[in-house]
């Protein structure tokens, strides 16, 4: 199954939590035009739920959370992306339930564009290495993450250009390393910081097949 064919682009953001979270403004304006790209819809505040995730995930060929994420130092097993809540699940999704996932079949990335993520002070990536570990244990051969709380404007941007040059037909590390050098070559964005946040583990040769929404071939050509 490709992305774009079978509505199995998984887009989720800014879910609405019981947590005591900042909105996550441009995580849905990022999430929207992701969906955009591929012709599906996005999952927003009360839809972007962990039942939701629960029951598309295993058909969806790219999974995209633009999330808030905490790592739990004391037991990395239970580090949480927050998802929403229903009468089904609490909306907590941690890394021990990410096992018990079944991404096999069709997913071929997954990519968690996550704020706030505040890691812990023993080692600078062991949230995104249990998180990684986790993703790639329940079956998907790809995993995009970022080693540090980002910008939430900035991620979005980055995103933005990632997922285009996919659709132009670039590798999965291809399309990391061009959004980068596009985020890279904005004045404002110049900054390691903004554009060396996020990393690819596990199969980065492989494209993503897809079929490109009419008329988006344009789409942000104000970047390059």
């Amino acid at each position: 199954i490709k992305p774009g064919s079978n509505g199995d682009l998984l887009a989720m953001g800014n879910p609405t939590t019981v947590e005591e979270l900042s909105f996550l403004h441009f995580a849905e304006q990022e999430v929207t035009h992701i969906a955009d790209l591929y012709n599906q819809e996005a999952l927003l505040g009360e839809a972007a739920s962990e039942t939701n995730l629960r029951q598309r995930a295993g058909a969806a060929g790219i999974i995209h959370l633009a999330v808030h994420g905490k790592y739990n130092q004391d037991n990395p097993l239970f580090s949480t992306l927050y998802l929403a809540a229903d009468d089904e699940n609490n909306g907590r999704l941690e890394v021990h339930e990410i096992y018990g996932l079944d991404l096999s079949e069709s997913t071929q990335l997954v990519v968690l564009s996550a704020c706030d993520t505040q890691l812990g002070e023993i080692s600078e990536g062991d949230e995104v290495t249990g998180l990684n570990r986790a993703f790639l244990y329940a079956g998907t051969p790809t995993v995009v993450a970022s080693l540090w709380a980002v910008d939430d404007e900035a991620t979005t941007l980055f995103m933005e250009r990632f997922y285009t040059h996919l659709q132009a037909g670039m590798g999965k590390a291809e399309a990391l390393q061009q959004a980068q050098l596009d985020l890279r070559n904005q004045p404002e964005y110049a900054h390691p910081y903004y554009w060396s946040a996020f990393v690819l583990t596990g199969d980065g040769e492989s494209s993503v097949e897809a079929d490109s929404k009419p008329g988006q071939e344009g789409w942000r050509k104000d970047l390059q």
